[in-house]
Formats: structure tokens, C-alpha cells, sequence
């Protein structure tokens, strides 16, 4: 059968395919006509700045999505954008907006979860491929499809700043406890080296070693010229000379000197005189002909190590005192701020015009679809006209199937 007999065929259904897409039109109107309009509103926020970022070198909204509980898989490359919107889908915040503005009794919901059901198919949120995050809320009621959108937003930046006021709270504890720990290692520090400065007489060590040394080469020069005098005198006048008694208990006690600031054998040490100086001896005086120092020479290094640990100790808890200090002061800074954490590209507005239904396009489309249905129907129809003459037996038994199911009389028409 060609075209043209087929389009002729179908020309004995005119009146069926006519009426048919007439009546549907009629109801595609009346329906357009009755159905509800709804408005949609639409607030866009700026993704998150770096600053927002990096409170404790992490980012926080991550935490707040885990602490909200927002079931939702981030791939790996996501952005903070994506974190903003898996909170604006979270359940926390969902709830939140449907408590403030009575939702559940404007959906009609018999519970609180049936309503958390209406609102994530009112309320979209998406992300734009340049990071711009966007709230869409459909509302019967313009005024309060806007209020829900804005809300969403209100309620985000809310919980981003207790998740920041949480980590920063947080944080300066913890910097409180590990400050005032290192209070005491900086004060156990200075008395360590304060105890040994007391004990030793060693203050500055490369200073009072320079001084150490100049007084032990002033004892061997003495020592010598000495010597070379009793020499002198020893050949001179003979060994039973008044003189050489003297000079010979000279170069006993000199000898006697020098080995007691180099091993610190052969008698005690120089002790040092306190005056008014308190148990550090800041006041007191040193014996004339000391070198500076209560130990030998020999116990020089050691104890000179000994020091340059200590000061070094207090060096490091001072490093340590100082960043601690300018972190804690910071983050009481941040603790105390309570700027906005969203920027607002666009708020959303009470919508002037609907967004649906599109009213002009459900008539077409239901015109369309009863055209196009009407015709098929047609066809089916032609063929069974057609099955009619080529084989009754086989039409039979369409017709037996047809009266069961109730349109047997349509049959009957053919």
C-alpha cells in the first residue's frame, strides 16, 4: 500500500481523529487553566574565599559537612563549592528553614520527614562550572519561595560560623594548656641555668675564660721570673741565704696556684664573697687574684657545656613562648569575630512572573500527543477493517477480545 492509499484510508477516520484531538485540546485548556502557579526564586552566592579556608590548616566547612552528617560522596576533586552545597542539602539545615517558616503545615505533611521529602524537591541547589553556588526554591507563594531561598543561605552561614567559632574555640584551648606548659619549661629553664651560674661562678662563659686565662698567665709569669730570682740568688750567695727561703715559699705557693686553677688539686678553690647579692651572688665580689671561676680548668668544658645547653633551653622556650603567644592571640581574634563567612552575589526576590506551568505549551503538547495517538488509533482501526475481509476467522477472534475489554462496539462500527 502506498502513501497515498494510506492517507486516503485514514480520510474515513476524519470525524474519529478530528473529535479525538478537539476534546483533548478542550481538556489540555481547561486543565492549564485550573492548574496552580508557582514561582520560582533564586539566590547565588560567591565560592568561598581562601581566607574562609584555612583555620586550622583544613578547611572548616569540610568538618562541617561531617559534623552535619550530609550524606553525600564528594569525589575527590571536589571544591569548597561542593562542600557548600552538600550542606545546604543537609538535613541540618533543611530542617532549620522548614522550622522557621512552618513548612510542614504549608506542605501539609503528616510529619516532619514527609515535609524534608516536599522540600528537597522545591528546594535545588547547584553548582556552577565557575564556582558560583545557587539556590532555586519553587513556591506556590512568590514572597515565601524567596524567604526559603534566603534562608538556606542564612542558615548556611550560621553554621559555618559556629563550626569557625568551634574550631577556633578549639584551638585556643588547646594553645591555652600547651602556653602555660611552656611558662613552667621556660621557667624550670632559667632556674636550671641560674643554679648552675650559682654553683659554678660561670656567668658568661667566653668572657670569663678570656679573664681566666689572662690571670693564669699572669701566675706563670710571676712564676717564672720568680724561679729565674732564686736561681740568681741560689748561685750567687749559696743556698743558706735568708732570701732564698722566701723566694722559695714564694714558687711553692705559685706552683701551688696554677695547679689549683688547672686540675683543681693542691688546695681549694677561689671562693667568692657574697655580699647583699641574695643566693644569686650578683652582689657579691671575687677574691683578689682569682681568675672569675669556682672550678679548675679542667672541669672548664664541661661545665662551660654544660651552660651553652641551659641557654640554649631557654632560647627554645622562648622561641616557643613567642609563636605560642602570637597564635593565641590570634585565634582570640577569630574567636571574638563574627563576620559574615557567605557572600551574597544575588539575594533572591519575590518572583513577578511563573515559572510553571507553561500553559501554552501543555495544550500543544496534549494536542500533539491526541493527534498523533488519534492516527495511530485510526490505523489500527483501517487494519482491522482490512483483517475483516482477508480473513473473518482471525477478526473473530479480535472481536471476542475486543467486547471482554468493553470497546466491541467500536469494532462494530468498522
Amino acid at each position: 500500500m502506498t502513501w497515498a492509499e494510506k492517507c486516503l484510508a485514514l480520510l474515513r477516520w476524519k470525524k474519529l481523529i478530528l473529535l479525538n484531538t478537539l476534546v483533548v485540546a478542550a481538556a489540555s485548556v481547561v486543565v492549564a487553566l485550573l492548574l496552580p502557579a508557582w514561582f520560582l526564586s533564586t539566590t547565588t552566592i560567591f565560592p568561598p574565599e581562601e581566607e574562609e579556608l584555612s583555620l586550622r590548616g583544613v578547611s572548616p566547612m569540610a568538618s562541617t559537612a561531617e559534623l552535619l552528617g550530609a550524606r553525600t560522596s564528594l569525589p575527590v576533586w571536589a571544591t569548597m563549592s561542593d562542600v557548600y552545597a552538600a550542606v545546604l542539602r543537609s538535613r541540618t539545615v533543611r530542617e532549620e528553614v522548614i522550622r522557621r517558616l512552618g513548612l510542614v503545615e504549608v506542605f501539609e505533611a503528616p510529619d516532619l520527614d514527609r515535609a524534608l521529602r516536599t522540600f528537597a524537591k522545591r528546594v535545588k541547589v547547584t553548582v556552577g562550572p565557575e564556582g558560583l553556588v545557587r539556590v532555586d526554591a519553587l513556591d506556590r507563594d512568590p514572597r515565601r519561595a524567596a524567604e526559603m531561598a534566603n534562608l538556606c543561605i542564612e542558615v548556611l552561614d550560621r553554621v559555618n560560623r559556629e563550626k569557625r567559632h568551634q574550631s577556633v574555640r578549639q584551638a585556643r584551648t588547646f594553645l591555652e594548656s600547651r602556653l602555660e606548659q611552656n611558662r613552667m619549661d621556660l621557667a624550670a629553664a632559667e632556674e636550671s641555668l641560674r643554679y648552675l651560674q650559682e654553683s659554678t661562678g660561670i656567668l658568661i662563659p667566653e668572657e670569663q675564660l678570656k679573664v681566666f686565662l689572662g690571670a693564669s698567665a699572669d701566675v706563670h709569669v710571676q712564676l717564672v721570673l720568680k724561679e729565674v730570682a732564686l736561681t740568681v740568688l741560689q748561685s750567687q750567695f749559696g743556698p743558706d741565704h735568708p732570701e732564698r727561703l722566701n723566694l722559695q715559699r714564694e714558687v711553692n705557693e705559685l706552683r701551688q696556684k696554677i695547679r689549683r686553677l688547672e686540675v683543681g688539686e693542691g688546695g681549694a678553690t677561689p671562693r667568692r664573697e657574697t655580699g647583699g647579692g641574695g643566693a644569686s651572688g650578683s652582689g657579691g665580689r671575687w677574691i683578689e687574684g682569682s681568675s672569675g671561676l669556682d672550678l679548675p680548668l679542667a672541669q672548664y668544658p664541661g661545665v662551660s657545656m654544660a651552660w651553652l645547653r641551659a641557654a640554649r633551653e631557654i632560647k627554645v622556650q622562648e622561641a616557643i613562648f613567642d609563636l605560642l603567644t602570637a597564635q593565641y592571640e590570634n585565634y582570640r581574634i577569630q574567636e571574638t569575630r563574627d563576620t559574615p563567612t557567605i557572600q551574597v552575589l544575588d539575594p533572591a526576590v519575590p518572583a513577578t512572573y511563573k515559572a510553571r506551568p507553561i500553559r501554552w505549551l501543555i495544550c500543544v503538547s496534549a494536542t500533539a500527543v491526541a493527534l498523533l495517538l488519534s492516527i495511530l488509533l485510526a490505523g489500527a482501526l483501517n487494519g482491522l477493517a482490512g483483517l475483516r475481509e482477508r480473513s473473518p476467522e482471525r477478526y473473530q477472534v479480535y472481536r471476542n477480545i475486543a467486547r471482554e475489554l468493553g470497546v466491541g462496539r467500536m469494532l462494530d462500527r468498522i
